[in-house]
């Protein structure tokens, strides 16, 4: 083999065993893939791990794991995972559904806004409820996403300002799109 094209198989391999791909720019596509998390999911290159914490989503239950990737603390992207008590499966749907909007309600209160619509959607190949809510007093926009797998609970929180509206947003619907279960 060539030492050109040896090269070039070293240089794939690399790019394939680091977890990332190439953006539109050419650049390599950042993956939070942490050991032990169970999740895994890209997001775009210019965001960076952030220290947001805005505690539990859960009233009193902590998550089993928890990152924000994103531009600052005000445009983040929240990626979590909570343990539920019993299978999603043993859940009445119309029971749940009532639950999981009282969640997001209470959610949204605890950020003084209120939950604007819901929808259904995609957390990777999950279904999910989304929650679109009003904006804050300070002008930032969120989305709340809920997927469910076995006894996990997956939730996104997508936030931004008007600064960081179209990085934030495309950068939201990245990591739903690439978001995969560990």
């Amino acid at each position: 083999m060539p030492c050109r094209a040896a090269a070039a198989v070293v240089l794939l391999l690399a790019l394939l065993a680091s977890g990332c791909g190439d953006d539109a720019d050419g650049q390599a596509t950042p993956v939070y893939d942490q050991e032990g998390a169970p999740f895994r999911f890209a997001f775009p290159t210019g965001f960076t791990t952030q220290a947001e914490d805005t505690g539990p989503e859960i009233k009193g239950r902590a998550p089993v794991h928890k990152v924000a990737v994103g531009r600052d603390e005000r445009n983040v992207v929240v990626v979590a995972a909570y343990r539920l008590k019993k299978p999603v499966e043993e859940f009445e749907p119309s029971d749940f559904a009532a639950v999981l909007d009282r969640a997001a309600a209470t959610l949204a209160l605890a950020r003084k806004v209120r939950v604007a619509r819901r929808g259904t959607g995609t957390l990777g190949d999950l279904p999910s409820t989304v929650y679109q809510l009003t904006p804050t007093a300070g002008g930032l926009e969120q989305r709340l996403i809920y997927a469910f797998r076995g006894t996990t609970q997956f939730f996104v929180r997508c936030q931004w300002d008007a600064a960081g509206k179209d990085a934030l947003v495309a950068g939201c619907e990245e990591v739903q799109r690439s978001f995969r279960p560990a």
